[in-house]
């Protein structure tokens, strides 16, 4: 998932909620086995509410305020990252 601000908003006013929309656009087309969250920190303008590495876990409890259910937050977060990585 990207967290770059010009991607998730043409306004450029991007936010963390624009970031979970992001996260959802993908899982409608079938990717709760793949999303991954894996952000580039460095050298772009990350969304409101993100200043760096420190703010994936405020996107986790954004996703956890809007109902996603445990299981899949720990897949995006962590699961699915490490089953690619780990099938290599």
């Amino acid at each position: 998932m990207t967290f770059v601000r010009r991607f998730l908003d043409d306004s450029w006013q991007a936010g963390i909620e624009d970031v979970m929309r992001h996260i959802e656009h993908f899982l409608a087309l079938g990717g709760e086995n793949t999303v991954a969250i894996g952000g580039d920190f460095d050298g772009t303008d990350l969304p409101d509410g993100m200043t760096g590495v420190e703010s994936v876990e405020a996107l986790a409890e954004c996703l956890l305020r809007h109902n996603y259910p445990e299981t899949l937050v720990q897949a995006i977060f962590f699961d699915n990252a490490y089953r690619f990585f780990t099938s290599l």
